[in-house]
C-alpha cells in the first residue's frame, strides 16, 4: 500500500488480526457448510463455473482459492490490506494472483470483464466491522467492478442483511438469491 506510511500499516495489521480474524473464520466456516449440501453446491457450481473469482479480504490461507477452484472458476484473484498474509498466501497458492491493497482502490482499476464475479466471506469482514464511510466506498467499488447482468457474492455475519442490502441497491443490484443461511447473491441490474 503506497498510501500508509508503515506503522500505520503495522497499527491496522494488529487491529485486523484482533478485531476481524473471528468474523472472517465464522464466514469461512458457513461457506464451507453450504459446499455439503448438494442444492447449494449446485447453485455455487452455476454461480463459480468459468468466472474471474475476485475474492475481498482474502486473508492468510488463500482464502477461497482452492474452493472456488473445484467449483470451476477461471481463475482466482485475492485482495487484503494485510502484508503479512498477502505473503503468506502467494507461498502457499503460487498458481494463483494476490494483492496487497485496500479492495477500494484495486476494483476500480480492474480491466472491465463480464466474467468478473466479486466475493468474499464476511463482506470483507463486516467492511472493517461496520465503518458506514468505508463501507460506502466498498459498496461503490464492488458495483464500478461488476457488469450489469453480473452478480456479487457474499456470506455474511450477524444479520448484516439490513445495514447492506440497501447500500446494494442503491448500487443497481438486486437480492438474486438468499435461502436459509447468511448468503447473498446480487444481481447487477
Amino acid at each position: 500500500m503506497t498510501t500508509l506510511d508503515t506503522t500505520e500499516q503495522r497499527r491496522r495489521a494488529a487491529w485486523a488480526r484482533q478485531y476481524c480474524l473471528p468474523f472472517y473464520c465464522e464466514a469461512q466456516q458457513a461457506f464451507n457448510q453450504y459446499l455439503q449440501y448438494a442444492p447449494e453446491r449446485e447453485l455455487l457450481e452455476r454461480l463459480f463455473s468459468g468466472k474471474d473469482v475476485v475474492e475481498l479480504g482474502c486473508g492468510a490461507d488463500g482464502g477461497l482459492v482452492k474452493k472456488v477452484t473445484e467449483l470451476g472458476a477461471r481463475s482466482y484473484t485475492g485482495i487484503d490490506i494485510q502484508e503479512w498474509a498477502i505473503k503468506r498466501s502467494r507461498e502457499d497458492h503460487p498458481h494463483a494472483t494476490f494483492i496487497h491493497d485496500d479492495p477500494c482502490y484495486v476494483l476500480p482499476r480492474l480491466a472491465s470483464n463480464p466474467n468478473r464475479l466479486v466475493v468474499s466471506t464476511g463482506l470483507f469482514d463486516t467492511c472493517i466491522l461496520k465503518d458506514p464511510l468505508y463501507t460506502g466506498f466498498l459498496v461503490e467499488a464492488i458495483a464500478r467492478a461488476t457488469a450489469n447482468g453480473g452478480a456479487t457474492y457474499h456470506t455474511m455475519v450477524m444479520d448484516d442483511i439490513d445495514d447492506f442490502g440497501p447500500l446494494f441497491s442503491s448500487k443497481g443490484f438486486v437480492l438474486d438469491e438468499n435461502p436459509d443461511g447468511p448468503r447473498y447473491i446480487f444481481r447487477k441490474r
